[in-house]
């Protein structure tokens, strides 16, 4: 008994599925996109220096990493006065030092961001957006 049972209802669910038909409708996808920004950096190290020789300044490079949602307008980004910054400085006129594990410390500054002429052109689109 058992085993016609089984039979009748495959037969049934065989039969049922050759009827069945195909239906398509579209389906809506939206997304919001927040706008931000990811800024990471590599360390800037100067290497061996001597005050006390008269040496002239020494030049090091550090990266400073920007990445932000396409379409993004008017973000504004700066950098601080570092960690030991000097009396007087101001975020206008950073007088940036560092400082050793005790209390010694070393006035340095930050040059000219240098970019790729991809990275002008990036640049220059984002501000003419910005002015439109």
């Amino acid at each position: 008994m058992r085993h016609i049972c089984l039979t009748l209802c495959l037969a049934a669910l065989i039969s049922s599925a050759a009827r069945a038909s195909t239906a398509t409708a579209n389906l809506g996808v939206s997304a919001s996109i927040t706008n931000n920004c990811i800024i990471s950096t590599a360390p800037l190290a100067f290497g061996g220096y001597e005050p006390l020789s008269g040496a002239p300044a020494v030049n090091g490079t550090g990266t400073v990493t920007v990445a932000c949602t396409n379409g993004l307008t008017g973000a504004v980004i700066t950098l601080g006065q570092g960690l030991h910054a000097a009396g007087g400085s101001t975020d206008a006129v950073p007088l940036r030092q560092m400082q050793d594990a005790g209390t010694d410390k070393l006035t340095y500054k930050l040059g000219p961001v240098l970019l790729t002429s991809d990275e002008h052109k990036i640049i220059q689109h984002a501000l003419a957006g910005a002015r439109d």
